[in-house]
């Protein structure tokens, strides 16, 4: 082989071996942003969050987003625990439970709430004080929205928060359905948007109490969390989501009807009844019943010990109130 054509061997080899040393370094410096959420209307601002690009606006240059949907609150707080996860919306009432337990995550905002109804399969339950110790009441699981409205209702109502917990028995919203239609099987159910909407097609169903008024109070509902650790480390990626929360709410404000129809079509539900929920329940990012719903959880003995004031939770100077 002649020298001169050896040479060119060994510049090619060369330049080569710098892309593919400058591709590593690009690879290596590259960051993911992993984010989780629920799939239903609490996670709206999320949905549309992603629907529309706007996080995107705001995150430093070069990182990257992976959007994923966990259904439950526990695998989204356990996603996070493990680091599978960067930033997940799940029930305020999971966060609490996880801090108090010494698990390593962070509040950021709240996330928004969805209606939650009780309801009956008529004959003798009409309202909430005609259940009774032998009924049997349809919830999707424990330890969800869903739960801990129901006792602040009970609370409120009746003095009680656990009067009718031990009647909760845990079944896919579906089934639930099913079987209040076909079977007396079960007295009544918990169910929250969209699946409510399913619940009042069926005119055998009758509603027996709306819980707004107890959701707003307690605070009831999803909020932004992540792991300590990596709002440590990735201070800028978290600011830039918190900022891409504020435009997708104020595009939700600016633009009900387009809002109403992604989500519509996410929830494969009407766009007049995503409407009317986004004027009575909009997505909203501050925490005002934290305490309150921390010491119901106490008083019902979820919680082993008085809980930590919400002042004194980590990043409490920064979480919208």
């Amino acid at each position: 082989m002649n020298r001169i054509l050896w040479k060119k061997i060994i510049a090619v080899t060369l330049l080569i071996c710098m892309m593919a040393g400058m591709a590593a370094c690009g690879k290596k410096g590259d960051r993911v942003v992993r984010i989780a959420q629920t799939g239903v209307y609490v996670s709206a601002t999320a949905q549309i969050m992603k629907e529309k690009g706007i996080l995107e606006k705001y995150l430093p240059e070069g990182v990257k987003i992976e959007w994923s949907e966990i259904a439950t609150g526990p695998d989204l707080r356990d996603a996070i625990v493990s680091k599978r996860v960067d930033i997940a919306d799940f029930s305020l009432m999971t966060y609490i439970a996880a801090y108090e337990n010494d698990l390593p995550l962070t509040l950021l905002s709240f996330s928004g709430s969805t209606p939650i109804n009780i309801y009956s399969n008529g004959g003798e339950v009409e309202n909430l004080s005609d259940f009774s110790d032998a009924s049997k009441i349809a919830i999707t699981n424990k330890s969800t929205n869903l739960h801990v409205a129901f006792l602040a209702h009970c609370a409120e109502e009746l003095g009680d928060a656990m009067i009718y917990d031990n009647c909760l028995s845990p079944i896919p919203a579906a089934d639930a359905i099913a079987s209040l239609k076909t079977s007396k099987d079960y007295n009544g159910a918990i169910f929250s948007f969209p699946m409510m909407v399913k619940a009042e097609e069926n005119e055998n169903l009758l509603k027996i109490a709306e819980m707004t008024e107890v959701i707003n109070d307690y605070s009831i509902g999803d909020g932004f969390v992540t792991h300590s650790d990596y709002l440590k480390n990735n201070k800028d990626i978290v600011d830039a989501f918190l900022k891409a929360q504020d435009e997708t709410l104020q595009f939700i404000e600016e633009n009900p009807e387009e809002a109403s129809q992604i989500l519509a079509s996410l929830y494969g539900v009407e766009q007049t009844q995503i409407s009317s929920l986004l004027e009575s329940m909009p997505p909203q990012k501050k925490v005002v019943g934290y305490d309150k719903q921390a010491q119901l959880l106490y008083e019902a003995g979820i919680l082993a010990e008085e809980p930590t004031k919400f002042e004194e939770i980590p990043n409490y100077e920064n979480i919208p109130k």
